[in-house]
């Protein structure tokens, strides 16, 4: 394989990285590249998290979509390419697809443009009557007791509920969730004349790109999946780190931490043994992070999660046909159908599936109490079968593979952000030499070299520069 070089810098310094998620493993790659001596411990039988792969009856299942947007000539891309060479990349064009009420469209999110003038009279009716009763009942109610009573007053019930309700609860968690003054600064009030100035501006102008511009754009950004799916990048991760005398394990049960000597008492089926480190990396969630750790403030005991953190079904089907539909990602909003999310990850290689078939990944997410939890595989499938045929994805194609993955609590409370946990995360970074993934560069909105996105892979970039930057910087002085 290709390595990476660290120049003679010889740095004896031994970190040890909690989490072999796909944040984990590439701030252990990037230690390792600049000559620390890194060791990884995962509790999982397999490392990468929600970016892992599954090997099923010549399937590559990916568990999501992931994949890189980084500016093409810069440092993290040549390093990409050095590790998995030009034959294991792949680079995509952005293929996104929304299905919204029984419409598929071309972008990533519908405007409330789309909605009062694209969707039909029905949409426009509904808009317009919804936005004038709201006018009406709370013309004389200047305060409003939430964000949810705010948007509903200023927009109206039905485009709340079909457009703001999904998109904020999608980018930010539900409305009720969030402040008043976050939501005002984002979708402020207006007058009739703002709605008719927007809407004639729309009707009488057309958005003109320039070329030029354009193909800068092209040229300078690029999107980047792997040939044999991400399971491949993960694999060529640990190789370097164990080639590079690092050390990955899998299935391991952490039993204490010495947090003053750095001392690590683990044990799994094959070997039970402690290690002493300089610094501890956690990349898993603040309240697993702060089960290692003694003599935790009563602030701390007492902090309770908002809101119901969500379970995660996702289904795996293996398809009688070379292509369902014209993209790689359909997002769905539309409560009459289960899953929020297709990827169809056969359009991005031929080496995911057997030739002449389509693998799709549906997740799904759900509350315990609800019923599609506590249904069997066949139950699940009827369903996504019927959903499906609704959407006009599957017409006469049929689906001869499955696979169903149950996992629980996979998905952030909805509304909670790092700023819910601040007390566990100033704790936990209180310990000298001691880090969490969660607090560096979680607010970064650009890093250099990679384009902001909420991709989870550009995320773990972001955490992985910042945290490792901070490390060397500690180290100098």
């Amino acid at each position: 394989m290709n390595s990476h070089k660290t120049d003679g810098k010889e740095n004896q310094e031994k970190v040890a990285v909690i989490g072999a998620g796909i944040r984990g493993l590439c701030t252990a790659w990037e230690l390792t590249k600049n000559g620390y001596s890194t060791i990884i411990l995962e509790k999982q039988k397999f490392p990468g998290g929600l970016a892992g792969s599954i090997e099923h009856n010549n399937y590559q299942m990916d568990l999501g979509p992931h994949f890189f947007r980084l500016l093409r000539n810069s440092p993290i891309s040549r390093d990409i390419k050095s590790l998995m060479g030009d034959k294991d990349l792949k680079e995509i064009q952005f293929s996104y697809k929304v299905y919204f009420h029984g419409h598929t469209l071309d972008v990533s999110y519908p405007e409330i443009y789309d909605i009062v003038f694209k969707f039909g009279g029905k949409f426009f009716l509904k808009s317009l009557f919804g936005l004038l009763s709201s006018k009406i009942k709370y013309y004389f109610k200047k305060d409003f007791l939430n964000a949810e009573e705010y948007l509903i007053k200023t927009y109206g019930k039905y485009l709340y509920y079909i457009w703001f309700k999904p998109y904020i609860t999608e980018r930010y968690g539900e409305p009720k969730n969030q402040t008043k003054d976050f939501i005002i600064s984002h979708f402020p009030s207006f007058s009739f004349l703002t709605i008719f100035s927007y809407v004639l501006k729309k009707r009488l102008s057309k958005k003109i790109q320039n070329p030029k511009i354009t193909k800068k754009n092209d040229e300078e950004n690029v999107n980047w999946y792997f040939t044999y799916g991400m399971g491949h990048f993960i694999k060529k991760i640990i190789e370097y780190i164990e080639n590079n005398n690092g050390k990955v394990h899998l299935n391991t049960e952490i039993t204490s931490i010495d947090h003053e000597n750095k001392i690590i008492s683990f044990s799994n089926e094959k070997l039970k043994d402690k290690i002493k480190v300089d610094k501890i990396i956690y990349s898993t969630p603040p309240p697993i992070s702060i089960k290692w750790f003694d003599n935790i403030p009563n602030y701390i005991k007492s902090t309770k999660p908002k809101g119901n953190r969500l379970n995660s079904i996702m289904v795996f089907l293996g398809i009688n046909s070379s292509k369902l539909f014209d993209g790689w990602i359909m997002n769905v909003y539309d409560p009459n159908i289960s899953f929020f999310r297709i990827s169809q990850q056969s359009y991005l290689s031929d080496k995911v599936c057997p030739q002449g078939k389509s693998l799709l990944c549906l997740e799904i997410k759900v509350r315990d109490e609800q019923g599609l939890w506590n249904s069997d595989d066949e139950e699940i499938i009827v369903r996504i079968k019927n959903d499906l045929q609704k959407m006009k994805i599957l017409t006469t194609q049929s689906i001869d593979d499955f696979k169903i993955i149950r996992m629980k609590g996979t998905y952030p409370i909805l509304g909670e952000k790092d700023e819910d946990y601040s007390k566990i995360l100033e704790f936990i970074n209180s310990h000298n030499n001691e880090y969490i993934m969660s607090t560096v560069g979680s607010r970064i909105k650009n890093s250099g070299d990679i384009k902001p996105t909420s991709g989870g892979l550009n995320g773990a970039l972001v955490n992985t520069r910042a945290i490792v930057q901070k490390i060397m910087n500690e180290s100098k002085n």
